[in-house]
């Protein structure tokens, strides 16, 4: 169990509603610029800041667009695991994460205690690590996009040996410009080998597009179009399943609109939704314009490290189009697989701090 300070054990003691809210610190590389970036985000709704671990840090409020599953505390010295959401985060927030290399990225999460909007005692942390897998998906039209993290703890510094420099396989994943890109364009569901010398894949898809709506030649009643089909890509190796990624398909159109032109997705013309009925009529009926398919839904994993597997082949599932007046276009499948091509151009080494290990660039 985490240590409370005084006053928040007192205000826990009485009786009433408890209100809290998470914060979220967050270094990442910018891997344009190469600094780094500092994150401050907080789930209330308006910008405010906090002394966290000593210091006053402006936070960005941004409602109930973080999400985190419920943080079990044991006596272990075992590395644990925990999942971060970002659900509908404001544009300019969500561009700023999709643009920075999250990978390995250190991560704090704190609670604070309000009462009902002042602060009962200076926020707690809950957690600290490391992003270990991020992954970003943009959201079907209409539809908020997400972006997930896969956190390991702290503890994940006790599994490595103190050495002054890391691998070459670790430096790769965080400075891949040593790497050659071999993509590969998937149109047909099937079993694709990944090419050998492969040290990470990146993966991108899009669910197939909705299919346009139409209209009854009888009474004039709109008619909804057929949903897109789900994209995966389940990543194997031999017969055991290691990851499994899904970009769903984009919803039919239905009813009434001002234009019949269906949704363009990310990866057009792949995933595009199809186009409605056009306004017309005939001895029984008249109708108007119909709503053309939405897009689907499009995912992006980027640098997934695959180091380790003996055989590693991905299971592609393509997402059909919608059937309508116009049928949605088919989903697509991009992989990327990077193989080494020479020694890093930099390397990391440890900074020792009180109690843990933590990580710099040199």
């Amino acid at each position: 169990m985490r240590p409370l300070g005084q006053p928040t054990l007192d205000h826990l003691a009485q009786s009433g509603g408890v209100t809290s809210r998470l914060l979220v610190t967050l270094s990442a590389r910018d891997p344009v610029a190469g600094s780094m970036v500092e994150i401050a985000l907080w789930s209330g709704e308006v910008d405010r800041a906090f002394t966290v671990g000593g210091a006053l840090r402006s936070f960005r409020g941004v409602g109930d667009a973080i999400r985190m599953e419920p943080v079990e505390y044991t006596i272990s010295l075992d590395a644990r695991r925990h999942r971060l959401q970002f659900v509908g985060l404001p544009a300019e927030t969500e561009g700023l994460l999709r643009d920075l290399d999250l990978r390995m990225a250190p991560i704090e999460l704190w609670r604070v205690i309000l009462a009902p909007e002042v602060e009962v005692d200076q926020p707690h942390r809950l957690l600290r690590g490391w992003v270990d897998v991020p992954t970003v998906r943009t959201g079907a039209e209409g539809a908020a996009g997400e972006i997930v993290f896969d956190i390991a703890s702290s503890a994940l510094a006790l599994t490595r040996s103190i050495n002054r420099k890391w691998s070459d396989a670790v430096q790769q994943r965080r400075a891949p410009g040593t790497f050659t890109d071999t993509p590969v364009t998937i149109t047909s569901s099937g079993s694709v080998p990944i090419a050998a010398g492969t040290e990470m894949i990146g993966i991108e898809l899009v669910g197939g597009g909705g299919g346009g709506g139409y209209a009854s030649g009888y009474d004039g009643t709109s008619i909804a179009g057929g949903a897109g089909g789900a994209t995966t890509a389940q990543l194997m190796d031999g017969s055991a399943q290691i990851d499994l990624w899904t970009a769903l398909g984009g919803a039919g159109g239905y009813g009434a609109a001002g234009t019949t032109a269906g949704a363009i997705s990310a990866m057009t013309p792949a995933g595009d939704g199809g186009a409605g009925q056009p306004q017309g009529g005939n001895m029984a009926a008249d109708w108007l314009n119909q709503q053309g398919g939405l897009a689907g839904q499009h995912a992006v994993i980027d640098k997934y490290s695959i180091a380790g597997l003996t055989a590693p082949v991905l299971s592609i599932t393509i997402g059909a189009g919608g059937s309508g007046y116009q049928a949605g276009s088919p989903g697509k499948v991009i992989l990327h697989q990077y193989a080494r091509t020479g020694p890093a151009d930099g390397f990391f080494r440890y900074a020792a701090t009180a109690g843990e290990i933590a990580i710099e660039w040199k």
